[in-house]
């Protein structure tokens, strides 16, 4: 994953809302190795920049995420 952002970063023209929650995403995508997609870990670096610790959600891939 870290792969295809580095590439898509470099060499095109990438329109983000916001870079620092981009690039959190991506931290956390490593922290997982791979088992979390891409939407989910941006789901919880905007979580965690809001400071929220709780959700309600069917996606199981939460529950193994310590500090929701």
């Amino acid at each position: 994953m870290e792969k295809t952002y580095n590439l898509l970063n470099n060499n095109y023209n990438v329109y983000i809302v916001d870079k620092e929650i981009q690039d959190k995403s991506i931290t956390i995508c490593k922290k997982y190795d791979g088992s979390l997609g891409y939407a989910d870990c941006t789901s919880i670096a905007v979580m965690e920049e809001l400071g929220i610790h709780e959700i309600v959600s069917f996606d199981e891939h939460f529950d193994n995420e310590n500090s929701i």
